[in-house]
């Protein structure tokens, strides 16, 4: 039985885990509606609702491809954990993340994933190009699809399998967390937003308080962490929100 991370959905519904491209392409073209699996991160019902689902952990696609200055191509069914430190092994990172790193990045693009900061882009705006697999079995790519369909497409166009991504070169955030009131949120929150790389608050239902993210550029080169109203955290890009 195949369930999703927090257990709101699953289902008994048969798993194809294709090896090569050639057997996800048969697995594709055949009439029954079909369902990829991702990391089974979502709420909803997107998976458990098709007639076959197929998992593409096995299909050894390389984790990155070629890279052009800030664009690489990657697999797109490898985790944005897997993926981060790769990167980082060529002195590149994601420009922007959300909080979790458990996500493939063909289901965190598709779903239109999202991180913080005024001016960052969501990590679907960093797809250039994409290859993938259309309903009949043939291979299609961002010549024969425009790119800002793929870039969100909920799997309805077909399989992502690989993807180019913008990248920048790799760097590190100095995270703060603090408590904070409801109000002194609400007040402050467009200051923060802009002098901080990244901002988001939540509500800590029936306090009256919040708990603040603040995340800024640091040129430091190693993680460390310090006592700093709740805690001061420098960490890099492999981890980074």
């Amino acid at each position: 039985m195949w369930t999703n991370w927090a257990g709101n959905q699953r289902t008994d519904t048969p798993i194809a885990r294709p090896t090569s491209i050639a057997e996800l392409q048969k697995e594709i073209a055949q009439p029954q509606s079909l369902r990829v699996l991702g990391a089974g991160h979502s709420f909803t019902p997107i998976v458990a609702g098709g007639d076959r689902i197929v998992d593409l952990s096995d299909l050894g696609l390389p984790t990155l491809g070629d890279a052009r200055q800030d664009q690489v191509w990657v697999n797109a069914n490898a985790r944005l954990r897997d993926l981060s430190p790769a990167l980082a092994d060529k002195g590149l990172a994601f420009r922007n993340l959300g909080d979790i790193n458990a996500q493939s990045l063909a289901g965190a693009v598709s779903t239109a994933t999202h991180g913080t900061g005024r001016e960052l882009p969501c990590l679907a705006a960093e797809i250039t190009a994409a290859r993938m697999v259309g309903a009949s079995g043939d291979i299609l790519t961002t010549d024969d699809i425009p790119l800002e369909m793929v870039q969100v497409s909920l799997g309805m166009l077909g399989v992502l399998t690989e993807a180019q991504i913008s990248v920048v070169p790799k760097y590190n955030l100095r995270r703060q967390v603090q408590l904070a009131s409801v109000e002194d949120s609400l007040a402050t929150m467009h200051q923060k937003w802009a002098e901080n790389r990244n901002f988001e608050f939540f509500c800590i239902p029936f306090t009256g308080k919040t708990v603040e993210l603040l995340s800024r550029h640091n040129g430091c080169s190693r993680k460390q962490s310090t006592a700093r109203f709740g805690y001061d955290r420098c960490k890099g890009t492999e981890t980074c929100a």
